[in-house]
């Protein structure tokens, strides 16, 4: 069935207003399409929020968000679903949710749920919020300049957030639930830009966080109480202040990140139980790493720590930085390995007043290694004592050119 603003809804003109076939065409028994017309659809016209209290409902536009403009009223949501099996693709949905719980979109109680390839745009609450929703999808669309959070989640689970564009809403995505009411949440793929936090995430469990690109935010990701998270091949740089927090966090795996050009890379307040490897942190303002207020219990390894203010801090001591076979790349590892087997023969020191070590310092960066490089011993050209004079010359050339030597590439 069509909606649209032209028709009346009678037999002969059946193409009434969305409100009008919301409330009077769409039956319960049956799974139906609304197709919405081009056009601007206000509050001259219809009567918000728009509803949908009958499952098994698709409504999409007929030729895409740029033509199809909800223009919604700014005490409520724009579109309120309370019904399962819902699809809502392509709309401009804009100037709408203000009030409590406002959104372009908000999803209660519910099931079963997909918006796709929606622009929403300058709303006064949130872009889409869910509450108590189950096996939800959210993809593909623009969140942007929304008042609140581009999108909000609370006692919710089993939700996918996938290749979305957040961006300068004060939140990009807010995670939110009593522990365990709240998991399985998966965001992947999104780009997420001027916010003032990218993600921030309190009560949570079992979220996955993979494969995004967070820039220009004040603090890209930020865990709060929050537990079994994984943070995983992120791109997260040119935030303002700290690329990862987390702040009485456990459990957690940060792991393929590049963190680059903040004040602080990763930083732990009261965090417990993490593990940290594999990341490559680089050209933060102050540091790579700095675990405060009883952070203990860390597990911090193969991560290559470059050119930060000070690579790492540890002021609470109890926190590993190299399991049983390999430590971090330090690149202020002043240290030698005479038997080039690859790992420093003196600790590395961690500062922080607290004596933290790293047992098994990298002799080079790991990120070689990630990109299909396999390690060689170092070309030794002929003469007794040339392999500690290649260690132990004051100038950076011929230093280079071992490292040049010291690595080939993999056969594919």
């Amino acid at each position: 069935m069509e909606a649209g603003a032209n028709g009346d809804g009678t037999s002969t003109n059946p193409a009434g207003n969305i409100t009008y076939v919301l409330k009077n065409l769409v039956t319960a028994n049956t799974f139906d399409v609304i197709q919405v017309r081009p056009g601007e659809y206000n509050n001259t016209i219809e009567l918000f929020p728009l509803t949908i209290s009958t499952p098994n409902v698709s409504l999409t536009s007929t030729h895409g968000a740029s033509v199809t403009i909800i223009n919604g009223s700014e005490i409520t949501d724009s579109i309120r679903v309370t019904a399962s099996n819902v699809k809502i693709n392509g709309f401009t949905i804009k100037n709408c949710g203000g009030g409590v719980h406002g959104a372009g979109i908000f999803l209660n109680v519910t099931s079963n749920i997909r918006i796709t390839g929606n622009t929403l745009y300058h709303n006064y609450g949130d872009g889409v919020r869910l509450g108590y929703s189950r096996n939800t999808r959210v993809t593909g669309n623009f969140l942007i300049h929304n008042s609140d959070f581009g999108i909000y989640l609370s006692e919710s689970s089993t939700i996918t957030i996938t290749g979305n564009t957040i961006s300068g809403n004060w939140y990009g995505v807010g995670l939110f639930g009593e522990l365990y009411e709240s998991n399985d949440i998966r965001i992947s793929g999104n780009t997420i830009t001027y916010q003032f936090k990218g993600i921030f995430m309190g009560g949570m469990n079992e979220t996955t966080i993979t494969g995004n690109t967070f820039t220009n935010n004040n603090q890209g990701i930020e865990l709060a109480a929050s537990y079994e998270t994984t943070i995983m091949d992120n791109t997260i740089t040119n935030n303002d202040w700290r690329g990862i927090r987390l702040t009485d966090a456990s459990g957690a795996t940060i792991t393929g990140n590049t963190i680059t050009n903040s004040d602080t890379g990763i930083y732990l307040w009261s965090s417990r139980g993490n593990t940290i490897m594999g990341n490559i942190i680089t050209d933060n303002n102050n540091y790579g790493i700095w675990l405060r207020s009883s952070s203990t219990g860390n597990l911090v390894y193969r991560n290559d720590f470059l050119n930060n203010g000070v690579n790492a801090e540890d002021t609470c001591g109890g926190n590993a930085f190299n399991n049983s076979t390999i430590g971090n790349y330090w690149d202020d590892y002043t240290g030698r390995d005479v038997d080039y087997e690859g790992i420093g023969d003196t600790p590395h020191s961690i500062p922080g007043l607290e004596g933290s070590m790293d047992y098994l310092p990298s002799m080079d960066p790991f990120e070689a290694e990630e990109r299909g490089w396999t390690e060689l011993k170092p070309l030794v050209i002929a003469g007794p004592g040339l392999e500690y004079l290649l260690l132990s010359l004051p100038v950076t050339i011929p230093l280079v050119a071992v490292v040049i030597y010291t690595y080939k590439k993999k056969r594919e």
